[in-house]
């Protein structure tokens, strides 16, 4: 009898340590998946994107992508698995991501970065229930309807959404701007917006301190390039030391 316990808590401990094994691997390949993922569109958008300022999220790109594959099949799916390394269709990286959630919003040591997504479906338009369950699941997501026939309201919603769920100021032109233009560009992409059934929004708040804090003294006038390819002065903080 002791000899048949003993046996069962060797068993027991090598399971409980074998699956620790594997949750540190399985933490270890996403981390440098999503290290490599976001290296690589640094250096695509670079090298498309060289003559402009370039402000990008990897992480909400990933995210995105990720909600893509819970609807994709065949070939697209397959390029979408090529690009980021992963199926999220596998339970254990579902797991893995929702798990990773909780720590993306932890605030110690002073930092705080939120991240949150809604999906807009067009009215009328059904999913399946598989499919939103798993979407709003990942990501902290939320599923809003909304009627992109009518640009103006859809503009409208999407920012008050960018206010409940960011940093209380509306989103840009970066975001909605894009999604349905303004003033001529709105006449102009009023159609394609009619055709519009999703839009995926995707917020990211972050808060943190510098190591080492800007002086306001040092602020200098450097060139700014606007989107037209015009350059402008503007007020940047600067700072000038020596690294190995």
């Amino acid at each position: 009898m002791c000899r048949l316990l003993m046996t069962s808590l060797f068993v027991y401990f090598w399971l409980v340590e074998r699956g620790q094994c594997d949750a540190f691997s399985l933490q270890d390949t996403m981390e440098e998946l999503h290290t490599e993922f976001a290296i690589s569109l640094y250096q695509t958008l670079t090298k498309t994107e060289n003559n402009s300022n370039l402000i990008v999220s990897p992480a909400s790109v990933s995210l995105s992508l990720g909600l893509l594959q819970l609807g994709a099949r065949g070939n697209t799916l397959a390029q979408l698995v090529a690009a980021l390394g992963y199926d999220i269709n596998d339970m254990q990286v579902q797991d893995f991501l929702l798990r990773s959630q909780g720590d993306v919003g932890n605030s110690s040591h002073g930092v705080r970065l939120r991240q949150a997504c809604a999906l807009f479906v067009q009215s009328g338009v059904q999913l399946l229930p598989v499919f939103t369950q798993h979407a709003a699941a990942l990501g902290n997501n939320s599923l809003v309807r909304a009627n992109f026939s009518q640009p103006n309201h859809s503009r409208r919603q999407l920012q008050q959404w960018g206010r409940n769920h960011g940093t209380g100021e509306p989103l840009q032109s970066g975001g909605s701007g894009e999604l349905f233009g303004s003033g001529e560009a709105q006449e102009e992409t009023s159609g394609w917006g009619q055709r519009l059934q999703m839009a995926l929004v995707n917020t990211v708040n972050f808060q943190g301190v510098w190591q080492k804090q800007f002086l306001f003294t040092d602020t200098q006038n450097l060139p700014f390039t606007l989107s037209d390819g015009s350059t402008i002065k503007v007020p940047m903080m600067y700072q000038a030391t020596e690294v190995n």
